[in-house]
């Protein structure tokens, strides 16, 4: 499959948007139920088992920005929010849990975001494509 990226154990599905890594098989349990942990609910509820592996919705944090789905299973939208530079006079306002006096630098920009039906088009977005 031509559409396929492959990063270390992990491969990338570049027009749907699905991932998965070689941990990720259906028999080795402990690796992607720890991972449907940490992820929301619409990537767990379109998940796709192919081949005896388990593929998931892609999240990416990018200098330019973050891309991530938006909505339900049946209904979902890709979602690009920018990354923008924070104001040294507005950085008090965004401190770093548990550091005193360390003051993030920027932010995602969620009011500035924009929607897509297809991946690839948040990926050309991005400038990825």
């Amino acid at each position: 499959m031509s559409n396929i990226v492959s990063e270390g154990e992990d491969k990338l599905n570049i027009e749907d948007g699905y991932f998965t890594r070689k941990s990720f098989k259906i028999d080795n349990k402990s690796a992607w139920q720890a991972y449907e942990k940490t992820i929301p609910q619409i990537v767990k509820d379109t998940k796709q088992e192919i081949k005896g592996r388990y593929w998931y919705l892609t999240t990416m944090t990018l200098p330019a920005g973050i891309l991530f789905p938006h909505g339900t299973a049946k209904d979902y939208k890709w979602v690009v929010a920018p990354i923008s530079d924070l104001q040294t006079s507005d950085q008090d306002a965004y401190s770093v849990p548990g550091k005193s006096g360390e003051f993030y630098k920027s932010r995602v920009a969620i009011e500035g975001a924009k929607q897509f039906d297809e991946f690839k088009e948040a990926l050309v977005y991005l400038g990825m494509q």
